[in-house]
């Protein structure tokens, strides 16, 4: 089983600073630095995913549903328009004779650099190399037969101990993003208080059923708003201070689940 304590902090350099990326992000990173001339088409990068998850058992926190064209996850479609927006990765439309255009997702110098200063996954290419090697260049029908052939369940999900560790290491990432936003706008500091927070209720998850919905909804407003940060700061020519529309929302969000909390799971701030 991978364990992912290869976190460091990112140098403080480029416009990499004001850009998170989890841990799902950094899987498809990955699988985009490995691929040189990159992949072709989001049915095939949905299969590649599919398999980085059942084959090659790296923890994502992706769940994948039975279609006609294999398992899909929709969450994937966000993750690569997510990259892009932030400069990460570029999609090229190519013409074909269908009727939809196929795309092309590569990654960008600002994503090598990103991989070279941060990776979860640097001590796992040679897993994403053999993803490659194995599935990346296969004639897309064989590969789709293949998935149909050996996976024919309505629904794959990660297990309950691969999910707390995404989590967990998410919330580092997260720490880590906003610890570094939080010495350029004395707004943030909330922000890098509530990573911490989740990071502490994750931790005590497995004892206390109780929590869990409290840890899942942290996580999902930290990365969710981790991510909108990045694209607001990213957006700008210049850096501004954190868009009050959203300080406000996520403010109103953290006290209906603080309260949910006992108090002696919150942390020191």
């Amino acid at each position: 089983m991978v364990k992912m304590t290869n976190v460091k902090r990112v140098k403080e350099k480029g416009s990499n600073m004001h850009v998170f990326v989890d841990t799902n992000c950094m899987a498809i990173l990955n699988v985009l630095n490995e691929a040189k001339e990159g992949i072709f088409g989001a049915v095939r990068f949905q299969k590649l995913l599919f398999l980085l998850l059942e084959e090659f058992k790296l923890p994502l926190n992706y769940t994948f549903y039975k279609r006609d064209m294999g398992p899909h996850t929709k969450e994937l479609k966000a993750d690569l328009k997510y990259l892009a927006e932030v400069g990460l990765i570029e999609e090229e439309a190519r013409p074909t004779d269908e009727l939809n255009d196929l795309f092309v997702y590569r990654i960008t110098e600002s994503g090598k650099n990103l991989l070279r200063e941060t990776n979860i996954y640097k001590e796992y290419i040679d897993r994403f190399r053999l993803l490659l090697d194995s599935y990346g260049y296969e004639r897309l029908d064989k590969l789709l037969d293949y998935v149909h052939s050996n996976y024919p369940e309505d629904v794959y999900a990660p297990d309950f101990q691969d999910i707390l560790k995404v989590m967990r290491t998410d919330s580092k990432l997260a720490e880590i993003f906003w610890e570094r936003i939080a010495k350029e706008y004395e707004d943030a500091t909330p922000f890098w208080y509530l990573s911490t927070l989740l990071a502490d209720v994750a931790n005590r998850m497995p004892k206390e059923r109780g929590i869990r919905e409290v840890a899942f909804e942290l996580y999902s407003l930290l990365i969710d708003y981790s991510k909108r940060t990045s694209r607001y700061l990213i957006g700008q020519k210049q850096p501004l201070a954190i868009h009050k529309d959203l300080q406000n929302l996520i403010y109103d969000k953290c006290y209906v689940i603080l309260q949910a909390v006992d108090t002696d799971l919150i942390v020191e701030a």
